[in-house]
């Protein structure tokens, strides 16, 4: 089953972290957040995440409770796109820290690495 961070993953669009953080500090803010991702634009976000990415991450987001996770082959089917797409797209959401994956034998099984992601603009 999926192990995934108790914290949502938070995208802020134009905020600025070095003042979230004084703000926190000066106790103006609850506790010092977690899995914060700062981003200028919107379009920084389109870089970071293609519209296929991120309906991939929806996808595994989506299908993920309380499941085992999905194979490639598997999730490239339900999405009917090409494993080798799906391989890529894969890669790059676990260098960005939002998959992990596991090897059984031959196969690759991907899961998300939270359980909500909440985008914010400032």
């Amino acid at each position: 089953m999926a192990k995934y961070s108790k914290e949502p993953l938070t995208i802020i669009i134009g905020g600025d972290d070095d003042k979230d953080t004084e703000d926190i500090f000066a106790g103006k803010g609850d506790t010092i957040p977690k899995n914060i991702l700062y981003l200028d634009t919107f379009e920084d976000l389109d870089d970071l995440l293609s519209p296929k990415k991120m309906e991939l991450l929806y996808y595994l987001m989506k299908n993920q409770d309380g499941e085992l996770p999905k194979s490639v082959s598997v999730i490239a089917k339900d999405t009917k796109r090409f494993q080798e797409a799906i391989s890529k797209d894969i890669k790059h959401l676990v260098k960005l820290g939002l998959v992990k994956v596991t090897k059984e034998k031959q196969s690759v099984y991907a899961y998300p690495n939270f359980k909500e992601i909440i985008i914010k603009t400032k």
